[in-house]
């Protein structure tokens, strides 16, 4: 008589979330812990998913196995430990030295894209809460905007690449009526890291002046908006429909503090969604690949 395996049951993925409780780690260490190829996760569906059994191996501080499919590692967003909370402080107060030197001492432990991800996308995204909130007033708003716009403009030419280039455009803009300009300028820094080529026009682009730069570009991938209030989703939807008309089959992106989920995206007409900086890399990777 001979006994058969049994079949191997399905395991269900893991969150960022749930593999930090079971590794009792922050949740951003498990960021870190797939930037450098330590623990494999696939993005997919807006968020980032584990197997369970990857987690055994990083406890024991081993090689996790290799993925089952043979896709590489992918890279996620990584960390500053409290970088984000001591870099808030120094923003709201305009401590301009005091919130370069937190941001040097992340640059030091990892890399540009850690100052990104870990420090001043989740503080910038605690001042817009805590502005809304009534929490900050207008002045303070802008003056630690003006601080962070100064340490990513230091921070940019960092971001270059050497070496062979991927194929193809990526055009970033900020929907008309939207001034934040840092969301833009951080995506448009990542793609550049990654190997792409960005034609990056900023906030508060005119539909017209869009649609133009957009139609003038044959070597188009795909265009990624911006929207950061409520009122300019609206006008997502203008400029998505007319990105569509002007190029059809270039996939047009969106994200933003507006946007809070794909069904918001998908609901102005936009192919996709990206929750954050490192969302919209994984989304321009994926369009890259045909996927």
């Amino acid at each position: 008589m001979i006994l058969m395996e049994p079949a191997e049951a399905t395991v269900e993925a893991l969150t960022i979330e749930q593999a930090a409780h079971h590794l009792g780690v922050h949740y951003m260490t498990v960021y870190r812990y797939i930037r450098t190829g330590r623990l494999p996760a696939e993005y997919r569906d807006g968020r980032w998913h584990i197997h369970p059994g990857d987690l055994a191996q990083v406890q024991k501080g081993g090689r996790p196995r290799p993925p089952a499919d043979g896709r590489p590692v992918r890279r996620g967003p990584a960390t500053a430990g409290s970088g984000a909370e001591r870099m808030l402080g120094r923003l709201v107060t305009g401590d301009s030295a005091g919130a370069w030197l937190i941001a040097e001492q992340s640059l030091l432990a990892g890399g540009p894209d850690d100052v990104y991800l870990g420090v001043l996308a989740p503080c910038l995204r605690t001042i817009g809460d805590m502005w809304a909130d009534g929490r900050l007033t207008v002045a303070d708003e802008h003056r630690a905007t003006v601080l962070a716009l100064g340490i990513v403009g230091r921070l940019g030419p960092l971001f270059g690449r050497r070496g062979r280039r991927r194929p193809g455009q990526v055009l970033l803009a900020g929907v008309e009526g939207d001034p934040h300009a840092i969301p833009v300028i951080m995506v448009s820094d990542l793609l550049r890291a990654d190997g792409y080529e960005v034609v990056q026009l900023g906030a508060d682009v005119p539909l017209d002046t869009l649609v133009a730069s957009a139609a003038s570009r044959a070597q188009l991938l795909a265009i990624g908006l911006s929207a950061g209030t409520t009122r300019t989703l609206e006008r997502a939807g203008k400029a998505v429909a007319g990105l569509h008309h002007a190029r059809p089959g270039v996939p047009v992106f969106l994200g933003g503090p507006a946007v809070p989920d794909e069904a918001a995206a998908r609901a102005v007409g936009a192919d996709g969604w990206a929750a954050d900086a490192a969302g919209a890399v994984e989304l321009i990777r994926q369009c890259g690949t045909g996927r």
